[in-house]
């Protein structure tokens, strides 16, 4: 970054401070004017604060006594006394060492830096990909410099530790319990059976084990009423139920015995006036031929051409 770059009326420190945090290395050119300079102090303190890698190098004789103590602890790049071509590939390596690890270590003290400035939201933090690159660069930086900051640390243990899932629906029955009271805590908004049950299991949850962010009144309420809505509205319907189930596998039966008796006397009803009709019939049969004999036997009788009896 240079002067040129800084817009005109803008904190061209503030700007710096910026670029510091967008870099992968501090490079720290060495001179007396460099070292008696109060913003130029000013900004190795804070690259020491963001734990940043440095790499000074020697423009011209500096006394050591009067450097900070990060740019004296370190080797410098020699550019008074050795010739720069030699000088600048020493420059290159050193800003091409352990680059990916470098700027790693720039983006997770920027992305911690965003989460402190926007009060620790969760909404900040890692996400499941980024935790496991921060979990294994983690434990790249107990032997690589520039070494982990105390911010990058609790960053990302909070992202590690951080429940997605939980947060999801901390917010998930936030929303419906708000909603379920704007309109004057009706029914119609209230948790049907397969949300009721999500609900309960993540409301056991924190009983178990305490979270972050912590269930509050409003949601306990809601998803209290809730359950006890469904219960109410299982009873009704297993209520039904068990109508439906008598009325189809006990009481048709029952009717249809019933009717099936009326029906098998009815037949008899019927089958006895047939007998008697039968009966009556016969007799009347019989009563006609008798007639219809004797009457034979009285013509006959009295019939001329009638022979007569052989002695």
């Amino acid at each position: 970054m240079t002067i040129e770059s800084i817009s005109s009326g803008v904190d061209f420190e503030k700007e710096i401070y910026k670029g510091i945090d967008g870099a992968d290395n501090f490079v720290f050119v060495i001179s007396p004017d460099a070292v008696d300079s109060e913003y130029c102090e000013r900004e190795v303190t804070y690259a020491g604060e963001q734990n940043k890698r440095f790499i000074s190098v020697l423009h011209r004789e500096t006394d050591p006594a009067t450097m900070p103590e990060a740019l004296r602890k370190i080797n410098w790049i020699d550019f008074k006394d050795i010739r720069f071509e030699k000088s600048f590939p020493e420059l290159i390596q050193a800003i091409e060492l352990d680059r990916e690890y470098a700027h790693q270590h720039t983006v997770l003290q920027q992305r911690s830096g965003d989460w402190v400035e926007n009060n620790r939201s969760d909404d900040f933090l890692l996400n499941i990909t980024n935790c496991k690159k921060a979990k294994k660069w983690r434990e790249q930086a107990k032997t690589k410099q520039p070494f982990i900051t105390e911010l990058q640390e609790e960053f990302i243990q909070r992202s590690l530790e951080f429940d997605r899932e939980y947060a999801y629906q901390h917010n998930l029955w936030q929303q419906k319990a708000v909603d379920w009271i704007k309109n004057d805590r009706s029914d119609n908004f209230l948790l049907k059976l397969a949300n009721c049950k999500k609900a309960k299991k993540w409301q056991e949850q924190t009983k178990e084990k305490p979270k972050q962010p912590l269930v509050t009144d409003i949601q306990e309420e809601f998803i209290q009423k809730s359950r006890f809505f469904v219960k109410k509205i299982l009873i009704r319907n297993a209520f039904i139920i068990a109508c439906i189930i008598f009325t189809f596998i006990i009481a048709k039966p029952i009717k249809n015995s019933i009717q099936d008796f009326f029906f098998v006397d009815t037949k008899c009803q019927k089958a006895e006036s047939f007998a008697e009709n039968k009966t009556e019939n016969s007799r009347a049969s019989v009563d006609v031929l008798s007639d219809v004999g004797n009457e034979f036997r009285r013509n006959f009788m009295m019939s001329p051409e009638r022979p007569c009896p052989v002695n």
